[in-house]
């Protein structure tokens, strides 16, 4: 899940759309940040299990929470198809860093073949320079890791159990060229070397290959 971003005071020339983005982005979060509490807050998990009227184990909430976010995910792909389709993707220029960041990011967390249709039209707002390239890079990478091939940019982080020694361990899902994995990174705009971005999230980098794990959970 995705940490929650302050929404900051900023110019965007399209006010109304700004308006309904903040208004997705408040909800959008609220259910998310719930969805990470109730696993370790009692107090809460108890109280919203009360407030649905619905067993207060930690699976029962948290599927509960769930079909919430996946509810939304889906509500907010319908949205940001038609403002896709009556003006272009909603970048930059329309709605200012921040927000078009996240017009991005409710696609990122949709599903695969929603993914899949929206590669080209961000990278073409890429392009154009509308979104960072960076954006395309995770949304790239996401698309080929879930498709099975090796990804190209690194960003793409799994939970997998590896063959050998059964161990299970955060990694890097397999990446094209290892050699080359830090030019490709600097050149797409991603600040950090593959070594600090893993550090970062709790483990040490390591080229993985193919057939080498079974992956349990996909990370971002």
């Amino acid at each position: 899940m995705t940490a929650a971003i302050p929404l900051q005071a900023q110019d965007a020339p399209n006010t109304a759309l700004a308006r309904a983005m903040d208004s997705i982005y408040r909800k959008d979060q609220q259910y998310r940040l719930l969805l990470q509490a109730v696993q370790t807050n009692a107090a809460l998990k108890d109280s919203l299990a009360r407030a649905a009227r619905i067993p207060a184990d930690v699976d029962t909430v948290y599927f509960y929470l769930l079909d919430k976010v996946l509810a939304l995910d889906s509500s907010n792909i319908r949205f940001i198809d038609s403002v896709t389709k009556r003006q272009g993707f909603p970048g930059i220029r329309a709605l200012g860093a921040q927000r078009a960041h996240f017009a991005w990011l409710i696609i990122q967390h949709s599903d695969s073949a929603t993914l899949s249709r929206y590669l080209p039209v961000i990278k073409a707002a890429a392009d154009r320079k509308d979104l960072p390239f960076s954006s395309y890079a995770y949304s790239l990478d996401k698309d080929l890791m879930r498709k099975g091939k090796p990804q190209r940019y690194g960003s793409q982080i799994v939970e997998g159990v590896m063959k050998k020694t059964g161990r299970t361990m955060r990694l890097i899902w397999p990446v094209e060229e290892p050699q080359r994995l830090n030019e490709r990174r600097k050149a797409a705009g991603l600040a950090d070397t593959i070594e600090e971005y893993s550090r970062s999230n709790g483990f040490n980098y390591q080229v993985v290959r193919p057939g080498e794990f079974t992956m349990i959970t996909e990370k971002e």
